[in-house]
């Protein structure tokens, strides 16, 4: 039976939006790569965090900082390098890092970098500070339970010893 001409106009529209459809979809999908490149530095600084190593961290980042880096990549190695000093405990160091890397975010709304700014602020003693900190990490990470963990482990914190800082920390991140 031969097909009509209103289905083979249906069948050829049907088609040509499914092409068009991937056309576009697959043009974002390139667009988000791209806007999500991170520099092989960085994504080896990471590494040398995951393996334990912080100082080896701090030596893939600290000749790259002030080079021609992206505003975000340049957060995103601030951010690598308070990890490091948290881990390495230079808690000035890392502190310093943490708000130069929410300073350089624009937006200050990275999670990480606040919540590890409340833990450097935790185990330097300055317990308000560690509260806004987590207090706004938490709202704004949406689904990670480490600013709320790290909020409520400063909140036992402080009605248990509230002259000391603690040494324990529930959720700085690798």
């Amino acid at each position: 039976m031969p097909i009509s001409i209103f289905k083979q106009t249906r069948v050829f529209a049907v088609t040509a939006l499914a092409a068009v459809a991937g056309l576009a979809s697959s043009q974002s999908a390139l667009a988000d790569l791209s806007s999500h490149y991170t520099p092989g530095f960085l994504r080896h600084a990471e590494r040398a965090m995951q393996r334990g190593a912080p100082e080896r961290a701090l030596a893939i980042i600290a000749p790259r900082l002030e080079g021609s880096l992206k505003e975000h990549d340049r957060a995103e190695a601030h951010g690598i390098v308070c990890q490091a000093q948290l881990r390495l405990g230079s808690l000035e160091e890392a502190r310093q890092a943490c708000i130069t890397a929410l300073d350089l975010d624009g937006t200050r709304s990275n999670w990480r970098f606040l919540n590890n700014l409340g833990v450097a602020e935790m185990q330097l003693g300055n317990f308000s500070e560690a509260e806004q900190a987590f207090s706004l990490a938490a709202t704004r990470s949406g689904y990670a339970s480490t600013p709320q963990k790290n909020l409520s482990l400063l909140r036992k914190l402080e009605k248990a010893a509230p002259d000391r800082p603690s040494e324990r920390v529930a959720g700085q991140l690798p």
